[in-house]
């Protein structure tokens, strides 16, 4: 079994995941983490008085904008930044190998 384990780091908590769950991602920045965080608390706090009746509510919504905002223009340059890393990755792990040296002899 594969175990996910809490730590701290100054005063703040982390996780340390398993070396099988590591994965390179990339962010594209929608709002501050401050903004993330205030959205999630406000989302989970209508969640918890509202429940499962809350599948519309201007929180959620709101929650959703935050991580994936709907305006053309954002999701254009995310796609476009996307792309354009994509292809960084790619020219960089299939690069042809270097010619082998040859072996000079006195």
């Amino acid at each position: 079994m594969t175990i996910a384990r809490i730590f701290k780091s100054g005063n703040s908590q982390a996780v340390r995941l398993p070396k099988e769950y590591r994965f390179a991602t990339a962010e594209f920045g929608t709002y501050s983490p401050a903004r993330v965080i205030q959205e999630l608390v406000r989302e989970l706090s209508w969640h918890s008085q509202l429940g499962a009746q809350s599948a519309d509510h201007w929180s959620r919504r709101r929650l959703a904008d935050t991580f994936v905002p709907r305006s053309r223009r954002w999701r254009s340059r995310a796609l476009a930044a996307g792309v354009t890393l994509i292809g960084r990755a790619v020219d960089a792990l299939w690069q042809p190998a270097a010619a082998p040296r040859p072996v000079v002899r006195p």
